[in-house]
């Protein structure tokens, strides 16, 4: 038994989309159909499960991708009685002829860019032969021109024997252009070469989204003015969409808001958790409501056509425009909308996301317990703060049970860490002059906030005796700290048998607080009027 891979000296953009042949005499010249080189994956897969025959020997088969370079052949085998055998050679992939293109990584609208390609002739004579770019709209794969020449498109070269030269094209990139797929072929009669790839077109503008929140109570009739719509003198602007939405249950927009957490792109400690969290809801959400699955499944099995189907098939391309453009995500209709929606909200989907982040999350905590943000060993108390406030909060809902142990462990290990970092902290501020009176920082708050998830778990003496120290300095300072703060500061005393300053910090916060008809009670400092976030009535 062994396990095999093969890893490339060089990185290729991987995950290309099929080219549709009926488009290749669509607009051009007459050159006879060219087989391109598609796959530029960085890896050759194979199965390890590899048996020898009666001599001892392993025929091993695969498919090399399809880029012109050189690999690195790595085999490593063991047998049953642990046996290791490892060795190690350099592959290389060529062709007679080849042609192969110095693309940028992406294009802006507007560039003007000039293309140049490499041709290399492995023949011991010299070669003359034909170059032809084809240009295609890469989400619908129609024809472009964007050459400044048109004549370019097709070059005649000549080539000496074990040489390369090279070929230039020049290009425009027009707006409204996402993703530009190119063709490049070579053809000297009895060898051929092609190369085709999808890169994205990168917009010069940025989305900007105004909305103005109307709340109209039954029976009652109002008038609406957007005025940042009707008095608006910018000469850049270029309008997108302007769309109403009508909802007489507000839970429906925080349903609709789960997706944006599912579909984070990064693989760093808070977003993998988010989009754990995301899946967790949503799962919780469809088994104890049977009506939002219904629908969901209803949309589903729709019709519509799938949004972008071209850009779907290339996750790299489709992160990379998504990005940049955001607007290509939106529906182009309504039906296609509410399918989207339900395929996140489909179960099978939800529970191998769940599973296959809470692994990553697993592999990406640190042997103290804490999460490193993106990678590598630093310990970010903070984002290990995140991980653990929002596991206390799925298992304050219910919806984490002790049942999952993944969850349990790395819950248990993480509060270990942020119980050590407590006690060292202390001993730190314990050099201070006035520690028994000291000033509560956020980190302070919101660590004794998310250890109020976990009454359950004991703590020892030492950060009994610091909690309690905590518990005091809180109850005569929270009228000093921010909005975000008291409320974390209240949650904490409730829970730890102090509901009277809870009771005395939202008495406060209504107090300050101000009210409209558009916003509804909105949480301010009674000085300056700062407007934090819209709560409805």
């Amino acid at each position: 038994m062994g396990y095999f891979s093969n890893v490339p000296l060089r990185e290729i953009q991987a995950n290309v989309p099929k080219f549709d042949k009926e488009l290749l005499s669509v607009g051009y010249g007459s050159l006879k159909p060219i087989a391109t080189r598609k796959n530029f994956n960085e890896t050759a897969f194979f199965y390890p499960q590899l048996r020898t025959d009666e001599k001892g020997e392993v025929l091993i088969e695969f498919t090399m991708p399809e880029a012109l370079t050189k690999w690195k052949f790595r085999a490593f085998a063991h047998d049953k009685q642990l046996q290791l055998g490892y060795t190690e050679a350099e592959v290389v992939t060529q062709k007679q002829l080849s042609i192969t293109a110095n693309m940028p990584r992406f294009l802006r609208e507007g560039d003007t860019v000039v293309v140049s390609a490499r041709l290399a002739n492995l023949e011991g004579e010299p070669l003359k032969g034909q170059v032809e770019l084809r240009l295609f709209n890469g989400i619908n794969m129609q024809p472009v021109e964007l050459l400044t020449n048109k004549d370019d498109a097709q070059q005649k070269f000549e080539i000496g024997a074990s040489a390369t030269k090279s070929i230039s094209f020049k290009l425009v990139i027009p707006p409204g252009l996402d993703a530009l797929t190119y063709r490049l072929t070579a053809d000297v009669g009895k060898y051929t070469d092609g190369e085709e790839n999808t890169i994205p077109v990168l917009p010069n503008r940025m989305l900007v989204t105004e909305s103005m929140p109307m709340m109209v109570r039954a029976g009652q009739s109002k008038t609406f003015n957007f005025d940042k719509l009707i008095n608006n003198s910018s000469t850049t602007l270029k309008s997108k969409t302007l769309t109403l939405e009508y909802s007489q249950n507000p839970a429906w927009n925080a349903v609709q808001a789960i997706p944006y957490m599912m579909e984070f792109p990064y693989e760093c400690s808070e977003q993998l958790f988010s989009r754990y969290y995301a899946n967790s809801l949503s799962t919780d959400l469809i088994s104890k409501m049977p009506l939002i699955k219904q629908v969901f499944d209803q949309w589903k099995s729709g019709d519509s056509k799938e949004l972008l189907s071209n850009l779907e098939k290339n996750q790299e391309l489709k992160t990379t425009l998504l990005e940049e453009t955001p607007w290509l995500q939106d529906a182009l209709s309504e039906s296609e909308q509410k399918k989207r929606i339900a395929q996140l909200f489909d179960l099978n989907k939800m529970s191998y996301e769940m599973k296959a982040n809470l692994d990553k999350l697993k592999q990406k905590q640190l042997p103290n317990g804490a999460f490193p943000w993106f990678g590598g060993n630093y310990a970010d108390d903070y984002i290990t703060r995140h991980v653990l406030e929002g596991i206390g909060q799925l298992y304050h809902l219910k919806i984490a049970t002790a049942d999952n142990k993944i969850l349990k462990e790395i819950a248990g290990k993480a509060l270990g860490y942020m119980d050590a970092g407590l006690i060292k902290q202390d001993k730190e501020e314990k050099k201070q002059k006035d520690y028994q009176k000291r000033e509560i920082g956020y980190d302070e708050a919101h660590a004794w906030y998310v250890r109020s998830y976990y009454t359950d778990k004991q703590m020892e003496p030492a950060l009994k005796s610091i909690f309690n120290n905590y518990l005091k300095r809180a109850e005569d300072q929270w009228v000093t700290r921010s909005i975000y703060e008291q409320g974390m500061i209240a949650l904490t005393m409730v829970r730890n048998g102090k509901p009277l300053v809870t009771k005395a910090i939202i008495k406060s916060l209504m107090e300050t607080a101000q009210t409209s008809d558009r916003n509804g009670y909105v949480l301010g400092k009674k000085h300056g009027g700062l407007l934090l976030a819209p709560v409805a009535n």
